[in-house]
């Protein structure tokens, strides 16, 4: 088979459906498989699934703060969230339908394109920054088994804003996270389930690891916060808005629902 044929094959293997070709092109816009609401056999996620999914964690005490006062953020913000979270749900989980579905109901067809590109453009730069964390995670885990991965010789010039090891560290998170984006959401639940069981057990044994290192609990319990008076208030605002914006892509769709969706 030549270049061009295995070339075309792929295209095609890519391509979605082409429909009616009865229809125009503005008319096969209104509806395909991914706009549809989603079918009984991909409704697989329960309960148990979505609270494995969110799961929270904060570092705030190393701004100042005591353990308390960092709690009251972590409650304030996501307490704040909640209710457009739910909101946001709502469609979804009474009429199945998908966010860009959703958001023709406020932007109408065409305006709601730009609402999918936002979200679409907004993944994109999240999941970087996500594989950037994940880099970090990576060269820690690979400097605990060959501490001599510090030392790897860059080849990148300084312009490029990072190092030879980073970028490695980098790409090897990426790799290793592509098989989990390949597959679509409904058949990757149990992804979440096994990070649902070995998160907290590394938490649980982190936070053990903290203890002994720090001779008890106790130092930890009574470490009085170390900033004060309009400091301590900007770290707390600092906090609070760090809560929020974790979910805020989410939230923004959930305020222009119509008044349908509000009283369904």
């Amino acid at each position: 088979m030549s270049f061009r044929a295995r070339a075309s094959r792929a295209v095609q293997w890519l391509e979605l459906p082409e429909g009616d070709k009865s229809t125009s092109w503005s008319q096969l816009f209104l509806t395909s498989k991914d706009l549809k609401p989603v079918g009984p056999h991909e409704r697989t996620w329960g309960s148990l699934n979505f609270v494995s999914f969110w799961m929270i964690v904060s570092s705030m005490i190393q701004l100042g703060m005591s353990w308390w006062q960092a709690w009251i953020c972590v409650w304030l913000g996501y307490g704040i969230t909640a209710p457009f979270i739910v909101a946001n749900a709502r469609p979804g989980a009474v009429h199945h339908i998908t966010f860009p579905v959703v958001a023709r109901t406020s932007f109408g067809l065409w305006g709601s394109m730009w609402c999918v590109f936002n979200r679409g453009a907004m993944a994109c730069i999240w999941y970087g920054v996500q594989a950037s964390i994940g880099g970090t995670c990576v060269k820690v885990m690979l400097r605990s088994m060959w501490p001599s991965i510090e030392n790897l010789h860059n080849t990148l010039p300084a312009s490029a804003g990072i190092n030879t090891r980073d970028f490695v560290c980098f790409f090897l998170f990426w790799l290793i996270s592509l098989p989990a984006i390949w597959f679509p959401i409904h058949k990757i639940r149990h992804l979440f389930t096994v990070k649902a069981v070995v998160a907290p057990a590394a938490g649980v044994t982190f936070f053990i690891w903290c203890i002994i290192r720090a001779k008890g609990v106790g130092p930890i319990v009574r470490q009085p916060s170390t900033i004060h008076g309009s400091d301590l208030g900007w770290a707390m605002v600092s906090s609070l808005m760090s809560c929020i914006s974790n979910l805020a892509t989410l939230i923004t769709c959930a305020l222009p629902l119509s008044p349908s969706f509000a009283r369904a």
